[in-house]
């Protein structure tokens, strides 16, 4: 029996890449704020949180101090890189978890039930010796500074209801260290303050506001992204403190918000909708915990913390809000209500706030000449795709939801210039630029949460794995591919999941896909293939690419004379410049054309990101430099280019030619 279909509504228009565009605006200055209003209230998800043990008095500096430097170190992936490949004995207590765990093949549901990502906390040996304090925990107590020095300004007739609320929960309180009774999402805050109860809103904003514009940037599936930029030089922040923001609006728990059967009124039905389209506690969670997973892994976004806050959105985030919804077509406007319009949020709203190291500006946002053009293109799709095949060497990583709007890039150094020396652009196959690709926002991905090179998890338990069950919600795979491309790279990535072929008619064949045992839950990195495929349709879209073979034969001698040219680069270094642009196109349309085209991929010898990386040592396209680079500035056991070298795509890939 084939799935039901259904319309999916919640996901954004996306733009096509390169469409409209900005040249590199990092930042923007704030706007006047406008009148904010309360509206009802909705239960409050955190009452767990008032069965907090209590300790005494006399313990709780030390042992908060000292609690607070442990799990800023365990948190902070970027102070001590993991090695790609770990010992046995730093999976000591996940080995003994599942060493006689036998699991059980998963099978596909005809009716499939809706299932939350569930993962386990990838737990790291203890250090032995105390460390110095790392950047992230420096950085903390910077912030912590700053955040005093804004609480002697704020005046006391300001937010008095919140300072209430602090006031009465810190009583309540004296233990400022999470329990196993304290709600999962406030034991990932690293402040903590932050576990104990949801931060309000405004208290929060009010420490954010005399140091840094708001500017809203882009939309999420569930979630809007605001950057955070210094209005002026302060000497407890630098560049390196500016963030980007996730604030997700959290839906409140099953059955505190009463749903009438029968006849249901306007305002009712507005209220469902609006709950439907915000993200459970479980989904951020297990979001959240991905990124602490990947975090190290270079060519993903740096996590540095989320906090869980409570009440109406502020005027600065109301008027970016704005800002950013002023002015567009009404098919790109904002998919979620103004928060400064009475009936959008109420005083108990709950929200989750995911801070990111600003990875600059997304690639929908961008034209061609903003890149520098072909060599541009070059950079950033083999930026993707490395950050992709070390995803998949150290986590089994599938992004599952890698469109435009989820790649970002920023100039390495604002000092430097765009485009390398010429020297460097005719001679060398990677790094034509200086710009930094990060891959971001993982709502859809899939990893596995334990070393997957150890032998007892080749095949771990579900506990293991962090992903979401994308048969709970198939709506997203009708979207219309005549409007946004995009939509087709779902039913394709569906189609190579459960049958191993993009271009497999998955309705018509779904009595087969059940028959498979192939599910989300498992590792199927011909996802990111369809993707990269996506990524280069998109990318190379407005790229003026070399004649073909019959206007070549008509202009033979203007080709030859060109050639001639390119050749001899002391002669002429603009023409060597042309034939390396020439080169670089020519090798992107025949990626785009006879490998990653969904109707080419099956028989192209592809099977995943590494595979392909491989292919690209082989014909000479990258350097193993360029690839040991893309792992860190240090090669470890394992890296990219030992476990890929050994792989002989290209004569797997003439085989079936």
């Amino acid at each position: 029996m084939a799935p039901p279909r259904m319309v999916y509504g919640k996901r954004p228009k996306t733009n096509n890449a390169f469409a409209t565009s900005s040249n590199f605006n990092w930042s923007s200055p704030g706007k006047s704020p406008t009148e904010k209003r309360t509206t009802n209230g909705i239960e409050d998800v955190t009452n767990a949180v008032d069965r907090l043990d209590i300790k005494s008095e006399d313990n709780k500096s030390k042992t908060v101090e000292k609690k607070q430097d442990r799990a800023l170190r365990t948190i902070d992936g970027n102070a001590t890189p993991k090695p790609a490949r770990r010992k046995a004995k730093e999976h000591k207590e996940n080995i003994s978890e599942v060493e006689n765990h036998e699991p059980a093949t998963p099978v596909l549901k005809s009716k499939p039930e809706k299932k939350s990502r569930r993962v386990e906390e990838h737990t790291n040996s203890k250090s032995e010796s105390t460390p110095e304090p790392t950047p992230r925990l420096r950085r903390h107590r910077r912030m912590k500074e700053a955040s005093a020095e804004v609480k002697e300004e704020i005046p006391d007739s300001q937010d008095e209801e919140d300072n209430a609320t602090l006031k009465e929960e810190s009583t309540k309180h004296t233990n400022l260290e999470p329990t196993l009774e304290t709600p999962p999402l406030l034991r990932l805050c690293n402040d903590p303050h932050g576990r104990v109860a949801p931060t309000p809103f405004s208290t929060w904003s009010a420490s954010l506001e005399p140091y840094f514009n708001i500017l809203k940037i882009a939309e999420a599936s569930y979630g809007e992204v605001y950057r955070l930029s210094l209005k002026s030089p302060h000497p407890n922040f630098s560049t390196s403190d500016e963030s980007v923001l996730k604030i997700i609006a959290l839906r409140p728990p099953p059955g505190t918000v009463p749903r009438k059967k029968g006849k249901k009124t306007k305002k009712q039905k507005a209220l469902e909708e609006k709950i439907e389209g915000m993200s459970t506690v479980e989904s951020v969670e297990s979001e959240v915990k991905l990124m602490q997973r990947m975090t190290h892994v270079p060519g993903y976004t740096n996590f540095r913390e989320v906090r869980v806050l409570k009440g109406m959105p502020t005027d600065p985030f109301v008027t970016a809000w704005r800002d950013w919804n002023e002015g567009r077509d009404e098919e790109k406007q904002s998919i979620f209500p103004d928060p400064g319009e009475q009936g959008s949020y109420d005083d108990d709203q709950l929200w989750a706030v995911v801070e990111m190291q600003d990875a600059g500006t997304d690639l929908e946002d961008l034209k061609l000449e903003d890149v520098g053009g072909v060599f541009g293109v070059w950079d950033i799709f083999w930026g993707v795709a490395l950050a992709l095949g070390k995803g998949e060497e150290e986590a089994r990583f599938e992004h599952r939801d890698l469109h435009m709007g989820n790649i970002c890039i920023k100039p390495s150094s604002p000092t430097l210039p765009l485009l390398a020396p010429a020297s460097h652009l005719t001679t060398h196959t990677l790094n034509f630029t200086h710009l930094e690709t990060t891959i971001i926002d993982y709502t859809l991905s899939r990893a596995q949460m334990c070393d997957p090179t150890h032998p007892l998890f080749l095949d771990p338990p579900e506990s293991h794995i962090a992903y979401l069950d994308l048969e709970a919600d198939p709506g997203v795979f009708d979207g219309d591919e005549e409007v946004e491309y995009q939509y087709a790279m779902y039913r394709h990535m569906r189609s190579a999941v459960y049958l191993d072929d993009p271009l497999a008619d998955i309705y018509e064949r779904w009595d087969e896909a059940t028959e498979t045992g192939r599910t989300w839950q498992g590792f199927h990195p011909q996802t990111n293939l369809v993707w990269l495929h996506f990524v280069l349709h998109e990318l190379v879209k407005d790229l003026p690419f070399p004649p073909s073979s019959a206007s070549r034969k008509k202009n033979g001698s203007r080709s030859k004379s060109r050639s001639r040219k390119a050749a001899d680069a002391e002669a002429d270094p603009e023409d060597a410049l042309q034939a390396k642009r020439t080169q670089l196109a020519k090798i992107l349309k025949y990626i785009h054309q006879k490998l990653l085209d969904p109707t080419k991929l099956p028989a192209s010898g592809l099977h995943s990101t590494k595979d392909l990386i491989a292919l690209a040592l082989e014909e000479g396209w990258l350097s193993e430099d360029d690839v040991v680079a893309s792992s860190g500035a240090e090669e470890v056991e394992g890296s990219l280019v030992e476990l890929v070298s050994a792989l002989d795509i290209g004569e797997d890939r003439r085989r079936r030619r």
